[in-house]
Protein backbone atom coordinates (compact mmCIF):
# COMPACT_ATOMS: atom_id res chain seq x y z
CA UNK A 1 0.00 0.00 0.00
CA UNK A 2 1.31 3.29 -1.41
CA UNK A 3 1.30 5.24 2.63
CA UNK A 4 3.99 6.71 4.41
CA UNK A 5 3.25 3.75 7.38
CA UNK A 6 3.44 6.44 10.08
CA UNK A 7 1.36 6.68 12.94
CA UNK A 8 -1.83 8.39 11.64
CA UNK A 9 -1.74 5.73 8.66
CA UNK A 10 -1.47 2.93 11.07
CA UNK A 11 -4.32 4.61 12.99
CA UNK A 12 -6.33 4.93 10.64
CA UNK A 13 -5.69 1.11 9.17
CA UNK A 14 -6.28 0.14 12.46
CA UNK A 15 -9.81 1.27 12.47
CA UNK A 16 -11.07 -1.67 9.98
CA UNK A 17 -11.38 -3.72 13.19
CA UNK A 18 -14.70 -1.56 14.30
CA UNK A 19 -16.77 -2.73 11.26
CA UNK A 20 -19.15 -0.89 9.65
CA UNK A 21 -21.48 1.08 11.47
CA UNK A 22 -23.72 3.89 9.77
CA UNK A 23 -24.67 7.06 10.81
CA UNK A 24 -24.14 10.84 10.55
CA UNK A 25 -23.59 12.11 14.14
CA UNK A 26 -19.68 11.18 14.79
CA UNK A 27 -18.94 12.27 10.63
CA UNK A 28 -20.54 15.50 11.97
CA UNK A 29 -19.27 15.91 15.00
CA UNK A 30 -15.61 14.73 13.13
CA UNK A 31 -16.26 17.54 10.38
CA UNK A 32 -17.21 20.36 12.57
CA UNK A 33 -14.31 19.94 14.89
CA UNK A 34 -12.47 19.80 11.18
CA UNK A 35 -13.59 23.25 10.23
CA UNK A 36 -16.70 21.71 7.79
CA UNK A 37 -13.95 21.39 4.98
CA UNK A 38 -17.29 20.24 2.84
CA UNK A 39 -19.00 23.16 2.92
CA UNK A 40 -15.71 24.46 0.60
CA UNK A 41 -16.17 23.18 -2.32
CA UNK A 42 -18.90 22.03 -4.28
CA UNK A 43 -20.49 18.35 -4.69
CA UNK A 44 -21.71 16.22 -6.92
CA UNK A 45 -23.45 13.00 -5.19
CA UNK A 46 -23.78 9.40 -6.52
CA UNK A 47 -25.37 6.38 -4.78
CA UNK A 48 -26.84 2.97 -6.37
CA UNK A 49 -25.83 -0.16 -6.60
CA UNK A 50 -23.75 -1.07 -9.27
CA UNK A 51 -22.21 1.97 -11.65
CA UNK A 52 -21.98 5.26 -9.22
CA UNK A 53 -17.89 4.57 -9.59
CA UNK A 54 -17.86 4.87 -13.10
CA UNK A 55 -20.34 7.23 -13.23
CA UNK A 56 -18.27 9.81 -10.93
CA UNK A 57 -15.45 8.38 -12.94
CA UNK A 58 -16.88 10.27 -16.16
CA UNK A 59 -18.26 13.18 -14.17
CA UNK A 60 -14.66 14.34 -13.14
CA UNK A 61 -13.37 14.05 -15.96
CA UNK A 62 -15.97 15.95 -17.71
CA UNK A 63 -15.56 18.54 -15.35
CA UNK A 64 -11.35 18.44 -15.55
CA UNK A 65 -11.70 19.29 -19.47
CA UNK A 66 -14.05 22.01 -18.49
CA UNK A 67 -11.17 23.34 -16.75
CA UNK A 68 -12.30 22.54 -12.96
CA UNK A 69 -10.44 21.62 -10.16
CA UNK A 70 -11.93 18.11 -9.26
CA UNK A 71 -11.64 16.19 -6.39
CA UNK A 72 -12.81 12.22 -6.54
CA UNK A 73 -13.73 9.88 -4.01
CA UNK A 74 -14.39 7.00 -4.23
CA UNK A 75 -14.16 2.86 -3.15
CA UNK A 76 -13.27 0.64 -2.16
CA UNK A 77 -9.91 0.89 -3.55
CA UNK A 78 -8.01 -2.25 -6.12
CA UNK A 79 -4.53 -2.16 -5.27
CA UNK A 80 -3.71 1.22 -2.98
CA UNK A 81 -5.73 3.19 -0.64
CA UNK A 82 -4.66 6.01 -2.01
CA UNK A 83 -6.79 5.53 -5.03
CA UNK A 84 -9.95 6.38 -3.08
CA UNK A 85 -8.73 9.71 -3.30
CA UNK A 86 -7.79 11.84 -6.25
CA UNK A 87 -7.48 15.13 -7.63
CA UNK A 88 -7.14 16.08 -11.16
CA UNK A 89 -6.60 12.51 -11.70
CA UNK A 90 -3.55 12.59 -8.95
CA UNK A 91 -4.12 10.02 -6.41
CA UNK A 92 -3.65 11.52 -2.69
CA UNK A 93 0.48 10.51 -1.69
CA UNK A 94 1.53 8.65 0.66
CA UNK A 95 2.86 11.73 2.82
CA UNK A 96 0.02 13.80 2.28
CA UNK A 97 -2.43 10.91 3.47
CA UNK A 98 -0.20 10.75 6.70
CA UNK A 99 -0.15 14.31 7.32
CA UNK A 100 -3.96 14.82 7.15
CA UNK A 101 -4.08 11.32 8.84
CA UNK A 102 -2.44 12.79 11.86
CA UNK A 103 -4.84 15.90 11.60
CA UNK A 104 -7.82 13.92 11.92
CA UNK A 105 -6.49 11.25 14.55
CA UNK A 106 -5.70 13.94 16.77
CA UNK A 107 -10.20 14.51 16.64
CA UNK A 108 -10.72 11.23 16.53
CA UNK A 109 -8.87 10.32 19.22
CA UNK A 110 -10.69 12.42 21.38
CA UNK A 111 -13.74 11.42 20.41
CA UNK A 112 -13.09 7.79 21.20
CA UNK A 113 -13.31 8.43 24.83
CA UNK A 114 -17.05 8.24 24.99
CA UNK A 115 -17.39 4.50 23.23
CA UNK A 116 -20.46 5.87 21.43
CA UNK A 117 -18.11 8.62 18.81
CA UNK A 118 -15.74 6.06 18.08
CA UNK A 119 -15.03 7.29 14.67
CA UNK A 120 -15.35 4.27 11.96
CA UNK A 121 -12.54 3.49 8.98
CA UNK A 122 -14.86 5.09 6.46
CA UNK A 123 -15.97 8.18 8.42
CA UNK A 124 -12.47 8.76 9.48
CA UNK A 125 -11.10 8.03 5.69
CA UNK A 126 -14.43 10.34 4.52
CA UNK A 127 -12.88 13.41 6.89
CA UNK A 128 -9.73 12.98 5.81
CA UNK A 129 -11.11 13.18 1.70
CA UNK A 130 -13.13 16.08 2.42
CA UNK A 131 -10.33 17.96 4.35
CA UNK A 132 -7.89 17.50 1.05
CA UNK A 133 -10.05 18.54 -1.11
CA UNK A 134 -10.85 22.11 0.66
CA UNK A 135 -6.79 21.82 1.28
CA UNK A 136 -6.19 21.85 -2.83
CA UNK A 137 -9.15 24.36 -3.50
CA UNK A 138 -10.97 22.55 -5.39
CA UNK A 139 -13.89 23.46 -7.27
CA UNK A 140 -15.98 19.98 -7.59
CA UNK A 141 -15.59 17.49 -4.94
CA UNK A 142 -17.46 14.17 -6.71
CA UNK A 143 -18.75 11.57 -4.12
CA UNK A 144 -19.40 8.37 -4.37
CA UNK A 145 -21.73 6.65 -1.83
CA UNK A 146 -19.85 4.12 0.02
CA UNK A 147 -22.78 1.96 1.19
CA UNK A 148 -26.64 3.03 1.07
CA UNK A 149 -27.28 6.71 1.39
CA UNK A 150 -29.21 7.71 4.17
CA UNK A 151 -26.59 7.05 6.80
CA UNK A 152 -23.76 7.24 4.74
CA UNK A 153 -20.64 9.53 5.85
CA UNK A 154 -20.84 11.28 2.63
CA UNK A 155 -24.40 12.20 3.11
CA UNK A 156 -23.03 15.51 4.90
CA UNK A 157 -23.03 17.43 1.99
CA UNK A 158 -26.17 19.78 0.02
CA UNK A 159 -24.84 19.08 -3.37
CA UNK A 160 -25.43 20.76 -6.55
CA UNK A 161 -26.95 17.21 -7.76
CA UNK A 162 -27.33 13.87 -7.12
CA UNK A 163 -27.45 10.63 -9.29
CA UNK A 164 -28.96 7.59 -8.20
CA UNK A 165 -27.30 4.04 -10.56
CA UNK A 166 -29.04 0.55 -11.17
CA UNK A 167 -30.51 -0.25 -8.00
CA UNK A 168 -29.95 -3.89 -7.24
CA UNK A 169 -30.48 -6.37 -3.46
CA UNK A 170 -26.57 -6.23 -1.74
CA UNK A 171 -25.43 -5.24 1.61
CA UNK A 172 -29.08 -6.49 3.10
CA UNK A 173 -27.84 -7.03 6.81
CA UNK A 174 -27.56 -3.12 6.51
CA UNK A 175 -29.85 -1.98 3.87
CA UNK A 176 -32.81 -3.76 3.68
CA UNK A 177 -34.00 -7.21 2.40
CA UNK A 178 -35.87 -5.67 -1.22
CA UNK A 179 -34.79 -3.65 -3.74
CA UNK A 180 -37.57 -1.03 -2.49
CA UNK A 181 -36.10 -1.28 1.10
CA UNK A 182 -32.95 -0.83 -0.77
CA UNK A 183 -34.24 2.14 -2.82
CA UNK A 184 -35.39 4.16 0.33
CA UNK A 185 -31.56 4.25 1.76
CA UNK A 186 -30.07 5.43 -1.43
CA UNK A 187 -33.03 8.43 -1.31
CA UNK A 188 -31.53 9.28 1.32
CA UNK A 189 -29.23 11.44 -0.43
CA UNK A 190 -31.76 13.26 -1.95
CA UNK A 191 -31.75 17.15 -0.72
CA UNK A 192 -34.57 19.98 -0.42
CA UNK A 193 -34.66 20.92 -4.27
CA UNK A 194 -31.71 19.41 -5.74
CA UNK A 195 -31.76 17.94 -8.83
CA UNK A 196 -31.88 14.10 -8.95
CA UNK A 197 -30.34 12.07 -12.23
CA UNK A 198 -31.95 8.22 -12.00
CA UNK A 199 -30.70 5.47 -13.93
CA UNK A 200 -33.55 3.05 -13.00
CA UNK A 201 -36.78 3.57 -15.32
CA UNK A 202 -39.57 2.63 -13.79
CA UNK A 203 -38.12 4.78 -10.98
CA UNK A 204 -38.38 2.97 -7.90
CA UNK A 205 -41.05 3.86 -5.60
CA UNK A 206 -39.47 5.03 -2.64
CA UNK A 207 -37.41 7.34 -4.81
CA UNK A 208 -40.48 9.16 -6.89
CA UNK A 209 -41.53 9.29 -3.26
CA UNK A 210 -38.28 11.02 -1.31
CA UNK A 211 -38.35 13.45 -4.84
CA UNK A 212 -41.96 14.79 -4.37
CA UNK A 213 -40.91 15.29 -0.45
CA UNK A 214 -38.52 17.16 -1.47
CA UNK A 215 -39.37 19.13 -4.02
CA UNK A 216 -37.38 17.70 -6.83
CA UNK A 217 -38.05 16.45 -10.16
CA UNK A 218 -35.99 13.08 -11.05
CA UNK A 219 -34.55 13.37 -13.96
CA UNK A 220 -35.16 10.00 -15.69
CA UNK A 221 -32.41 7.57 -18.13
CA UNK A 222 -34.46 6.64 -20.72
CA UNK A 223 -37.14 8.99 -20.56
CA UNK A 224 -35.49 12.42 -20.03
CA UNK A 225 -32.05 11.47 -21.07
CA UNK A 226 -32.43 9.30 -23.95
CA UNK A 227 -29.14 6.93 -25.61
CA UNK A 228 -28.57 4.86 -28.05
CA UNK A 229 -25.54 2.60 -28.88
CA UNK A 230 -24.40 2.85 -31.97
CA UNK A 231 -21.52 1.06 -31.99
CA UNK A 232 -19.23 -1.38 -30.19
CA UNK A 233 -15.71 -2.92 -30.15
CA UNK A 234 -12.78 -3.83 -28.45
CA UNK A 235 -11.53 -0.48 -27.92
CA UNK A 236 -15.03 0.93 -26.74
CA UNK A 237 -18.18 2.18 -27.84
CA UNK A 238 -20.08 4.99 -29.29
CA UNK A 239 -23.33 6.78 -27.91
CA UNK A 240 -25.86 8.97 -28.78
CA UNK A 241 -27.28 10.98 -26.13
CA UNK A 242 -29.89 13.29 -26.40
CA UNK A 243 -30.80 15.57 -23.28
CA UNK A 244 -31.41 19.22 -23.03
CA UNK A 245 -28.71 18.77 -26.28
CA UNK A 246 -27.14 16.18 -27.86
CA UNK A 247 -24.00 14.50 -28.12
CA UNK A 248 -22.51 11.40 -30.20
CA UNK A 249 -19.89 10.40 -27.10
CA UNK A 250 -17.16 7.74 -27.62
CA UNK A 251 -16.09 5.73 -24.38
CA UNK A 252 -13.78 3.33 -23.45
CA UNK A 253 -15.70 1.41 -21.20
CA UNK A 254 -17.09 -1.71 -22.50
CA UNK A 255 -20.87 -3.12 -22.09
CA UNK A 256 -24.62 -2.05 -22.46
CA UNK A 257 -24.33 -0.99 -18.79
CA UNK A 258 -21.93 1.19 -19.24
CA UNK A 259 -23.64 3.16 -21.73
CA UNK A 260 -26.50 3.21 -19.34
CA UNK A 261 -23.96 4.96 -16.51
CA UNK A 262 -22.22 7.54 -19.66
CA UNK A 263 -26.30 8.69 -19.61
CA UNK A 264 -26.61 9.02 -16.28
CA UNK A 265 -22.78 10.99 -16.10
CA UNK A 266 -24.51 13.16 -18.84
CA UNK A 267 -27.62 13.72 -17.25
CA UNK A 268 -25.41 15.29 -14.37
CA UNK A 269 -23.61 17.13 -16.63
CA UNK A 270 -26.90 18.66 -18.40
CA UNK A 271 -28.25 19.92 -14.79
CA UNK A 272 -24.74 21.76 -13.78
CA UNK A 273 -24.58 23.41 -17.34
CA UNK A 274 -28.51 24.26 -16.53
CA UNK A 275 -26.92 25.64 -13.27
CA UNK A 276 -24.67 28.09 -15.23
CA UNK A 277 -21.48 26.08 -15.06
CA UNK A 278 -19.82 26.64 -18.39
CA UNK A 279 -19.50 23.07 -19.67
CA UNK A 280 -18.44 23.34 -23.77
CA UNK A 281 -19.34 20.94 -26.29
CA UNK A 282 -15.58 19.85 -26.66
CA UNK A 283 -15.09 19.58 -22.59
CA UNK A 284 -18.32 16.61 -23.06
CA UNK A 285 -16.48 14.96 -26.02
CA UNK A 286 -13.18 14.96 -24.61
CA UNK A 287 -14.24 14.09 -20.61
CA UNK A 288 -15.97 11.16 -21.52
CA UNK A 289 -13.73 9.49 -24.65
CA UNK A 290 -10.61 10.02 -22.29
CA UNK A 291 -12.68 8.57 -18.67
CA UNK A 292 -10.63 4.82 -17.87
CA UNK A 293 -12.10 3.24 -14.73
CA UNK A 294 -9.77 0.19 -14.26
CA UNK A 295 -11.25 -3.35 -13.17
CA UNK A 296 -14.61 -2.49 -14.94
CA UNK A 297 -14.80 -4.91 -17.75
CA UNK A 298 -10.79 -3.89 -18.39
CA UNK A 299 -9.20 -5.89 -21.37
CA UNK A 300 -5.41 -6.35 -19.26
CA UNK A 301 -4.52 -8.36 -21.94
CA UNK A 302 -4.43 -10.26 -25.40
CA UNK A 303 -3.32 -13.56 -26.44
CA UNK A 304 -5.20 -14.93 -24.80
CA UNK A 305 -7.33 -12.06 -23.87
CA UNK A 306 -7.43 -11.41 -19.78
CA UNK A 307 -10.60 -9.75 -18.72
CA UNK A 308 -10.79 -8.08 -15.53
CA UNK A 309 -14.09 -7.26 -13.73
CA UNK A 310 -15.17 -6.06 -10.15
CA UNK A 311 -18.72 -7.74 -10.68
CA UNK A 312 -19.64 -9.24 -7.12
CA UNK A 313 -23.22 -9.24 -7.32
CA UNK A 314 -25.39 -11.11 -8.89
CA UNK A 315 -27.12 -8.21 -11.08
CA UNK A 316 -22.93 -7.35 -12.04
CA UNK A 317 -23.08 -11.02 -13.28
CA UNK A 318 -25.26 -10.93 -15.36
CA UNK A 319 -23.88 -7.70 -17.30
CA UNK A 320 -20.09 -9.49 -17.34
CA UNK A 321 -21.88 -12.47 -19.10
CA UNK A 322 -23.66 -10.36 -21.81
CA UNK A 323 -20.84 -8.57 -22.60
CA UNK A 324 -18.07 -11.27 -22.64
CA UNK A 325 -20.80 -13.00 -25.17
CA UNK A 326 -21.04 -9.60 -26.86
CA UNK A 327 -17.74 -8.00 -27.47
CA UNK A 328 -15.80 -11.78 -27.49
CA UNK A 329 -18.77 -13.59 -29.28
CA UNK A 330 -17.96 -16.50 -27.39
CA UNK A 331 -20.30 -18.75 -25.41
CA UNK A 332 -17.31 -20.21 -22.99
CA UNK A 333 -14.97 -18.51 -21.51
CA UNK A 334 -12.74 -19.42 -18.03
CA UNK A 335 -13.14 -17.37 -14.49
CA UNK A 336 -10.98 -17.23 -12.36
CA UNK A 337 -13.45 -16.50 -9.26
CA UNK A 338 -12.88 -15.10 -5.94
CA UNK A 339 -15.27 -13.96 -3.86
CA UNK A 340 -16.23 -12.42 -0.34
CA UNK A 341 -18.22 -14.10 2.14
CA UNK A 342 -20.58 -11.85 2.39
CA UNK A 343 -22.19 -11.58 -1.07
CA UNK A 344 -24.30 -13.91 -2.84
CA UNK A 345 -22.42 -16.19 -4.21
CA UNK A 346 -24.89 -18.85 -5.06
CA UNK A 347 -26.36 -16.15 -7.32
CA UNK A 348 -23.61 -15.24 -8.96
CA UNK A 349 -22.05 -18.19 -9.88
CA UNK A 350 -25.63 -19.10 -11.36
CA UNK A 351 -24.86 -16.12 -14.02
CA UNK A 352 -21.81 -16.97 -15.19
CA UNK A 353 -21.84 -20.58 -15.24
CA UNK A 354 -23.55 -20.97 -18.76
CA UNK A 355 -20.69 -19.81 -20.26
CA UNK A 356 -18.06 -21.05 -17.89
CA UNK A 357 -15.65 -24.01 -19.34
CA UNK A 358 -13.41 -23.93 -16.18
CA UNK A 359 -13.67 -22.37 -13.58
CA UNK A 360 -10.46 -21.95 -10.80
CA UNK A 361 -11.79 -21.44 -7.55
CA UNK A 362 -9.62 -19.34 -5.16
CA UNK A 363 -9.55 -16.76 -2.35
CA UNK A 364 -8.55 -13.20 -1.94
CA UNK A 365 -6.36 -11.74 0.95
CA UNK A 366 -8.64 -10.98 2.85
CA UNK A 367 -10.53 -12.06 6.33
CA UNK A 368 -13.94 -11.87 4.63
CA UNK A 369 -12.68 -14.27 1.96
CA UNK A 370 -15.01 -16.82 0.67
CA UNK A 371 -13.52 -20.28 1.33
CA UNK A 372 -12.54 -21.68 -2.77
CA UNK A 373 -14.26 -24.87 -1.47
CA UNK A 374 -17.78 -22.81 -0.77
CA UNK A 375 -17.08 -22.01 -4.56
CA UNK A 376 -16.71 -25.36 -5.58
CA UNK A 377 -19.94 -26.57 -3.55
CA UNK A 378 -22.18 -23.50 -4.71
CA UNK A 379 -21.10 -24.98 -8.49
CA UNK A 380 -21.92 -28.33 -7.82
CA UNK A 381 -25.62 -27.44 -9.68
CA UNK A 382 -23.85 -26.52 -12.97
CA UNK A 383 -21.64 -28.72 -15.29
CA UNK A 384 -18.14 -26.63 -15.07
CA UNK A 385 -15.20 -28.24 -14.72
CA UNK A 386 -13.55 -26.55 -11.53
CA UNK A 387 -10.07 -26.28 -9.82
CA UNK A 388 -8.90 -24.69 -6.62
CA UNK A 389 -5.93 -22.72 -6.78
CA UNK A 390 -4.53 -21.11 -3.45
CA UNK A 391 -4.21 -17.78 -4.72
CA UNK A 392 -5.64 -15.02 -6.65
CA UNK A 393 -1.49 -14.58 -8.81
CA UNK A 394 -1.57 -18.67 -9.24
CA UNK A 395 -5.05 -18.93 -10.27
CA UNK A 396 -4.31 -16.36 -12.61
CA UNK A 397 -0.69 -17.35 -13.79
CA UNK A 398 -2.42 -20.88 -14.24
CA UNK A 399 -5.24 -19.85 -15.98
CA UNK A 400 -3.10 -18.06 -18.74
CA UNK A 401 -0.56 -21.11 -19.24
CA UNK A 402 -3.57 -23.41 -20.15
CA UNK A 403 -5.24 -21.50 -22.40
CA UNK A 404 -4.58 -20.95 -26.02
CA UNK A 405 -4.39 -17.27 -27.98
CA UNK A 406 -7.96 -17.14 -28.82
CA UNK A 407 -9.22 -17.94 -25.30
CA UNK A 408 -11.24 -15.24 -22.98
CA UNK A 409 -10.25 -15.66 -19.70
CA UNK A 410 -12.32 -13.69 -16.77
CA UNK A 411 -10.60 -12.43 -13.30
CA UNK A 412 -13.78 -11.11 -11.39
CA UNK A 413 -15.54 -11.80 -7.60
CA UNK A 414 -14.55 -9.13 -5.78
CA UNK A 415 -12.10 -5.61 -5.97
CA UNK A 416 -9.71 -7.39 -3.94
CA UNK A 417 -9.65 -10.47 -6.21
CA UNK A 418 -9.25 -7.92 -9.59
CA UNK A 419 -6.43 -5.82 -7.46
CA UNK A 420 -4.49 -9.15 -6.74
CA UNK A 421 -5.06 -9.93 -10.11
CA UNK A 422 -3.36 -6.42 -11.31
CA UNK A 423 -0.27 -6.59 -9.16
CA UNK A 424 0.19 -9.84 -10.15
CA UNK A 425 0.09 -8.56 -14.09
CA UNK A 426 2.15 -5.88 -13.01
CA UNK A 427 4.91 -8.15 -11.96
CA UNK A 428 4.90 -10.05 -15.14
CA UNK A 429 5.55 -6.88 -17.44
CA UNK A 430 8.50 -5.96 -15.22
Amino acid sequence: MNTSGGGGTEYLLGLERFGIRLGLENITELLNRLGNPQSEWKAVHVAGTNGKGSVCAFVSSVLQHAGFKVGLYTSPHLVDLNERIQVNGERISGERLEELAVRVRTIAEDMASSPERQITFFEFLTALAFSHFADKDVDFGILEVGMGGRLDATNVVVPEVCGITHLAVEHTEHLGQTVDQIAGEKAGIIKEGVPVVVSDSPVPRAILGACKEKGSDPIVIGKDIRFERIGFGLDGQRILVRGKSEHEIEIRLLGAHQARNSATAYGIIDVLKDKGFEISDDAILKGFSETTWPGRFQIAMSNPFLVLDTAHNPDAAVELRKTIIEIFGRDKSTFVLGMLDDKDQKGFVKEIAPIADRIYATEPKSPRALSAEKIVEEMQEHPVDVEIIPGVAEATKKAISVSTSNDVICVTGSNTTVGEAIQYLETVKQ
